[in-house]
């Protein structure tokens, strides 16, 4: 009677309650206080257990969406050239299940509880914002960066990644939007907190985004907001190509010289960023294809000339860690969300237009920093299954 009742079609209460575990698992940096190292060891076993779990339940029925195909491509290649390589497979095999469950959880549910989906994903990114902002100010000591202080923030582990938590924050909040006024009231609180945030660590390239999201969506006009996407494409695209991939060659370019430091008065290097992007350029060029897989810290420190660790550009660490085949499968994805989104049935809205920007500048925030590929892919599937989303606003607004 027992194995009559139960149907692997219908488990969405496990997929439920697996995503506040998977939100904790990519949000949270364990390691601000050594007594969570226990913590972090279990949200880690909880979110490759319930990889697992849901993989069973996908083999009843193991039919996967184009967009998730394309992401589980994306990771599974990742996983075999790091292995290839035999670079950091731990760190590697962490980030895949975390993708990887992101993936079976939407390929799950996706047909009729995309707003649980939200509800519950909001609630939860919006929690640990909101206690990351109290933690500031329980410990003091974090609002001024210190070096030994690089792993103290809650969200992220340092200043810098905080944005990474706050944009896809914002997203999920402004998606929810329409759901109700409890709703409305946690988005603003989430925008005014996130902002303060970042302002007190110091994160200002954060900070800076974060104001340009907040002032975009205050814009009245959809044609304007249009424009704005567009032009913020446009930068993204500009700067990629003829600054970050140029690495210090754009030093000797008179007429990049004259823009940024005559006409925006910035530093050239933009605090030896350059530095970096062209010492990626060059460890990129010895193996092009197939990249180098997942690497760690010390081999950035072994084969990288610059100062800081890594990269610090989003394209260039999908190169070294998986060439150019890596990074033409994570294009696909950008194109496909992109091209589903911009359907002819999908109507030009406030909302629609400020989820892209989100991911705009998402983007434009890693012409300078690396941020987790989970947060690359959920903002991504937001705008894959928008779609969806707005079809629960209409069911909202019917009830």
């Amino acid at each position: 009677m027992l194995a009559l009742r139960f149907n692997p079609l219908k488990q969405y209460w496990l997929a439920f309650s697996l995503i506040p575990i998977l939100l904790s698992r990519t949000c949270i940096t364990f390691v601000v206080w050594d007594s969570l190292v226990v913590v972090s060891i279990a949200a880690a076993g909880a979110t490759i257990f319930g990889a697992l779990l849901m993989s069973v339940l996908f083999s009843f029925k193991p039919v996967l969406g184009r967009f998730e195909s394309l992401v589980i491509t994306y990771i599974t290649l990742l996983l075999v050239f790091t292995f290839i390589n035999g670079t950091a497979i731990k760190e590697c095999f962490f980030c895949y299940t975390e993708i990887l469950l992101l993936c079976l959880i939407v390929n799950y549910l996706k047909n009729d509880h995309w707003r649980k989906m939200l509800q519950i994903s909001t609630i939860t990114l919006s929690l640990f914002i909101y206690l990351g902002f109290i933690l500031l100010f329980i410990f003091t000591d974090w609002m001024i960066h210190k070096e030994e202080l690089v792993s103290s923030f809650l969200l992220g582990g340092n200043r810098n990644q905080i944005g990474s938590r706050i944009i896809p924050g914002i997203a999920l909040c402004i998606l929810t939007w329409k759901y109700g006024l409890l709703w409305k009231m946690n988005c603003v609180f989430i925008c005014i907190i996130g902002f303060a945030q970042l302002l007190i660590t110091g994160s200002m390239t954060a900070t800076s985004c974060t104001i340009l999201v907040l002032l975009f969506c205050l814009i009245p006009s959809i044609q304007l907001k249009r424009l704005g996407i567009i032009a913020l494409f446009g930068i993204f695209l500009f700067f990629q190509i003829f600054v970050c991939f140029n690495g210090k060659g754009i030093e000797h370019n008179a007429l990049a010289v004259y823009i940024i430091q005559d006409i925006l008065g910035k530093d050239l290097t933009f605090t030896n960023r350059t530095e970096m992007w062209d010492s990626a350029g060059k460890v990129v060029q010895e193996s092009p294809l197939l990249g180098y897989g997942w690497v760690d810290t010390d081999w950035y420190i072994e084969n990288m000339s610059s100062f800081a660790i890594g990269p610090h550009n989003l394209c260039w660490s999908i190169l070294i860690t998986g060439g150019i085949l890596l990074f033409l499968v994570f294009m696909a994805c950008c194109y496909s969300a992109f091209k589903r989104n911009s359907g002819t049935s999908t109507q030009w809205t406030h909302t629609r237009c400020c989820l892209l920007f989100c991911f705009m500048i998402f983007m434009m925030m890693q012409a300078f920093e690396v941020y987790s590929l989970f947060f690359n892919f959920l903002l991504l599937f937001l705008i894959y299954y928008y779609k969806e989303i707005q079809q629960t606003w209409q069911k909202t607004a019917v009830s």
